[in-house]
């Protein structure tokens, strides 16, 4: 690019009073130009021996000020026409490629413009992504993608999304009686696994959902809690069931528990369930909605677990990764909180650090990320940030936003996020329409299904 605006027009030019840097510098705005937060830009530097280095880069921050003025209070002298100064305005841009890598400032006076068209789409990787997924819309309205590479986990893999509510079988059954966060030194957590070992190893399985443990059939959640108890008030069982050396107190934290999750799972857990096989997630099915938001907190936990549990073991069981699943959880921080132990949290742990390789993919979203535990979050190639809380967006998880994006953070408008993927150095902010279905009733609109629909909803759009 030239002075005379070459490939691209100037928006201004490299400042030289400031330092300017391989990992950003300042731009002096031209009279009559504007650069706004998340305009991307491009400016070029040649080398001594002639070679020209194209640098791109997103402005992070802006800022405008009387230049001549010396204190706060000369603005009034200066708006009387008193005191002779000058608006000036500057950006600062965070440098995203260098092309060819070769890692130079870029030198003062440099003219600076916008990028558009395939510039953009230099500055921002776009041009290196063989499989790019729509992630939203730029704030001048381009489309924004993610590396599909990074998602399926060809690369990397789960996605983890942080913001402001609103506004952004039977061994299976025994190994998730419970699944309330407890610390790691919680021994009553001892008696949960010896219980599901010797459920695994006694329970024969009826044929109609019901299991035999011993000579009694158990078919509903109740009776299955009744013969664990019977077994762990029994003195010739009690120490096969729940394991040596485990004192009395630590079972009856086992059993206040087991009996406390009665009232809860009993409904969940049982072998009388009508049609059993349209209660599956079926691989050929493209969505499947699993419904928790009218139960208890205790069941949501168990009917997750389960799901996830389920799900796995089939993935370690078929050896191969297609198809993908993707599992969108919400509330992520209740099932995989910081802090305790949870056997739904060792599942997501398996699921953050193994799922790439088996074909699970994890979608998680919570309010607070510095709730959720840091091993989920650090194995998230992707990461989406909402509006947050100010403590929030002051926490160390989000170090991977710059400062002023952690500012802005605190002030995002519905529909503004602000996404990082791994090719891209700096995260951007984007926009993305609202659903067109309701979330509820309030948001409900006429009955679409009244009017004509065509056969193919995708029709007369672009491809």
């Amino acid at each position: 690019m030239d002075d005379s605006g070459g490939q691209w027009p100037p928006e201004g030019r490299v400042i030289g009073t400031l330092d300017a840097t391989p990992l950003g510098f300042w731009v002096a705005v031209a009279d009559g130009s504007f650069l706004e937060l998340d305009d991307v830009v491009a400016c070029e530097r040649v080398l001594p021996d002639g070679r020209a280095v194209r640098i791109s880069g997103v402005v992070g921050q802006v800022r405008a000020r009387h230049e001549g003025a010396r204190f706060d209070s000369d603005v009034f002298l200066v708006a009387d026409g008193v005191l002779p100064a000058e608006v000036g305005e500057a950006a600062m841009v965070q440098t995203t490629r260098f092309e060819p890598e070769i890692f130079v400032p870029p030198l003062p006076g440099t003219a600076v413009a916008k990028a558009t068209g395939t510039d953009r789409d230099h500055a921002l990787f776009f041009d290196g992504m063989d499989r790019m997924l729509p992630a939203g819309l730029s704030r001048d309205d381009e489309p924004f993608f993610v590396n599909v590479d990074f998602l399926d986990g060809t690369r990397g893999a789960h996605v983890n999304i942080s913001g402001i509510s609103a506004v952004a079988t039977k061994t299976t059954y025994a190994t998730f009686l419970f699944a309330d966060s407890e610390d790691d030194r919680a021994q009553y957590t001892l008696v949960v696994h010896n219980v599901a070992a010797r459920l695994a190893h006694d329970a024969v399985a009826m044929g109609d959902g019901a299991v035999r443990i011993d000579a009694t059939v158990v078919r509903t959640f109740r009776e299955l809690v009744e013969v664990i108890h019977a077994k762990l008030d029994d003195d010739l069982e009690v120490e096969r069931w729940a394991g040596r050396a485990v004192g009395q107190g630590t079972i009856n934290a086992f059993i206040c528990r087991l009996n406390g999750a009665v009232r809860h799972i009993e409904h969940l857990v049982r072998g009388d369930v009508p049609e059993p096989d349209r209660h599956r997630i079926r691989d050929d099915a493209q969505v499947t909605v699993v419904d928790l938001h009218n139960l208890n907190d205790r069941a949501k936990r168990f009917v997750v677990g389960v799901v996830l549990r389920t799900q796995f073991e089939a993935k370690e069981r078929s050896g191969v990764a297609h198809p993908l699943q993707f599992v969108v959880l919400d509330e992520l921080n209740k099932y995989a909180p910081r802090e305790g132990w949870s056997p739904i949290k060792e599942i997501l742990l398996d699921v953050a650090e193994r799922g790439r390789s088996l074909g699970i993919i994890l979608i998680g979203a919570q309010q607070t990320a510095s709730e959720v535990e840091r091993r989920i979050v650090a194995n998230s190639a992707i990461r989406v940030v909402g509006r947050l809380d100010p403590a929030e967006a002051a926490r160390g998880e989000y170090g991977f936003l710059p400062p002023a994006q952690r500012q802005r953070a605190t002030i995002l408008e519905p529909g503004t996020m602000v996404v990082a993927q791994p090719e891209l150095p700096v995260p951007l902010m984007v926009q993305f329409p609202f659903p067109a279905w309701a979330t509820r009733a309030s948001e409900a609109g006429a009955n679409s299904s009244a009017s004509t629909q065509p056969d193919d909803p995708f029709a007369g759009m672009p491809t």
